[in-house]
């Protein structure tokens, strides 16, 4: 059921030469190569969120492929997919090669400005590979998803832990107009909510060196209110 499907949408995609804006939170892994070669053919699309659709490493090489030759999309949205085939509590095998195909289109893509990768569990190399991507493109200002306008940012629940708070936290300490920011529900110091995992504070640290400097905010919430 799961291949005819992927078959259809390889069809629709490629021969249409059509991509929808958005397909978020479809299970629609193992489709990212048919979006990649949608991509390769539609030269109108602006936007694209992915976001939760349980895409793996194999999809983020295929939609790479596609990314970095577009000439029009300036939005991508993957948050919260499995770019590095982990799921829940580190459940699978680290695979960095779809956050790094990711990374090599985005260094060539000439419109891309927002792209949203939190929620990914990527490790510190590929933070460090992306955050080198984003200081050598001007023209790309987020990693994150954050717009230059936003005043107030949800990253609720994504299981960010400690290299995706590292990506994160340059953009919080330069952001002019974010006022609050909820990091509730995520994995900041490596551990779930019943202290599973590896305790790791370099993601909290670099969370509170940029809140050091923000000029803009003045809510932050990362923890579990009790009931009124």
């Amino acid at each position: 059921m799961r291949e005819t499907l992927h078959r259809i949408t390889r069809a629709l995609l490629t021969r249409c030469a059509f991509v929808p804006r958005s397909v978020r939170g479809n299970n629609i892994k193992g489709s990212g190569a048919a979006f990649g070669e949608a991509l390769k053919v539609n030269s109108s699309l602006k936007e694209l969120n992915m976001r939760a659709c349980s895409l793996e490493a194999d999809d983020g090489k295929g939609l790479a492929g596609g990314l970095a030759i577009h000439a029009s999309l300036t939005e991508l949205n993957l948050m919260e997919n499995k770019l590095c085939s982990l799921g829940d509590i580190g459940r699978g095998t680290y695979d960095a090669t779809g956050i790094t195909a990711l990374a090599g289109a985005l260094g060539v893509c000439v419109s891309l400005t927002s792209i949203s990768l939190l929620g990914n569990k990527f490790d510190d190399e590929a933070a460090l590979m992306l955050l080198k991507i984003k200081e050598e493109k001007p023209m790309l200002l987020t990693l994150c998803g954050l717009k230059p306008e936003q005043t107030e940012a949800n990253f609720y629940g994504l299981d960010m832990g400690p290299a995706e708070a590292k990506l994160l936290a340059p953009e919080l300490a330069v952001h002019p107009s974010l006022r609050s920011v909820s990091l509730v529900g995520n994995q900041l110091c490596g551990l779930d909510v019943r202290g599973r995992g590896t305790y790791d504070a370099t993601g909290i640290k670099a969370l509170a060196d940029a809140l050091s400097v923000t000029a803009s905010l003045t809510s932050v919430c990362n923890s579990y209110l009790p009931p009124a």
